[in-house]
């Protein structure tokens, strides 16, 4: 697959397409038909509240002729039972993780309010044009992420796709998150679309390394040319690894079930993923509390927190006898 020069930027809004269902693309239903759903999504859930169905019973089932089917009750195990006959049945799985897997972690997030961000401009911090004015004001940043991660642990989501990889013959774990925490689970097939905090790159001759603790100098140096080190993430306006997205198209365009977990599908070029997987006959799985752009398309949404859902979905797998 052809290198292509992505950057990290907000999504542009996008038709629905369901080429690989047969159905036509219409174009009516638009930013204002996800809107719609998204209300729907809103005002169904407070409905499942008042009755007393508790949230992990309480999913969206997606058709692509009649469009949102509410399902409750016992239905959350009648999905997650149809999304690991899928699982088992597939030869190829890819599974797309976002910053909602890691703040059930306890992870900040910088688009949440009270998040990691709030009160500084991200061009302050996290663009190359920022590292050359002030690298260490910068580091003092990362430093405060890195120190705030020590804290945090892999839960239940991250423990049940590592346990997914060990089951599939051919997995592929695609995330957005650089918070290690993946690795740490004991994921292996793992692209880091956006880099790694954990890991240092050295500004002048691209060299990586990886310390063991939270370095106390103020700009950390390179061993091997004593240039400065920077933090291995990709940055707002970089380009992201060409292999990493390569590697990422080519696991979605492969995959035989593409599972999007946690992400609000709004950062590209990650959220056009479950499109590419969907247009090349892959069944895509949203796994989300929240609505998003993906809401409207996915073959099947189950709104449900990934740290229950996820582990659902690995003991609903067939055991082999």
């Amino acid at each position: 697959m052809a290198t292509q020069a992505w950057t990290m930027a907000p999504a542009r809004e996008r038709k629905p397409n369901r080429d690989c269902k047969g159905a036509d693309n219409a174009p009516s239903r638009d930013r204002k038909g996800a809107d719609q759903s998204a209300s729907r999504f809103r005002i169904l859930g407070e409905f499942a509240g008042l009755i007393g169905l508790p949230t992990s019973e309480f999913v969206l089932c997606l058709s692509s002729n009649t469009g949102i089917i509410i399902s409750m009750s016992d239905n959350f195990a009648q999905n997650v039972k149809q999304v690991a006959d899928w699982l088992h049945r597939a030869d190829r799985v890819a599974v797309m993780t976002g910053a909602g897997v890691s703040a059930e972690s306890g992870v900040a997030t910088f688009r949440e309010a009270g998040g990691l961000w709030e009160g500084r401009r991200a061009e302050e911090v996290a663009t190359p044009e920022a590292f050359r004015a002030d690298p260490e004001s910068v580091w003092r940043f990362y430093k405060l992420r890195r120190t705030g991660l020590l804290e945090c642990r892999p839960n239940p989501a991250h423990e049940a796709l590592a346990e997914l990889e060990r089951i599939c013959a051919n997995f592929c774990l695609i995330t957005q998150n650089v918070d290690d925490l993946h690795r740490q689970a004991g994921s292996q097939n793992l692209i880091e679309l956006h880099g790694n905090i954990w890991i240092d790159r050295c500004w002048d001759c691209d060299r990586q390394e990886r310390p063991e603790q939270v370095s106390e100098e103020p700009i950390p140096r390179c061993s091997a040319c004593g240039g400065m080190m920077r933090p291995g993430v990709v940055w707002f306006g970089e380009m992201l690894p060409p292999e990493a997205i390569d590697g990422a198209q080519s696991a979605a365009a492969q995959a035989d079930v593409m599972l999007v977990v946690g992400t609000s599908s709004l950062v590209q070029p990650a959220a056009s993923l479950a499109m590419v997987a969907q247009q090349n006959g892959a069944k895509v799985v949203e796994i989300n509390p929240e609505a998003t752009p993906l809401t409207h398309s996915a073959d099947l949404v189950i709104a449900e927190k990934a740290g229950i859902a996820v582990p659902a979905v690995l003991e609903a797998l067939p055991s082999e006898s």
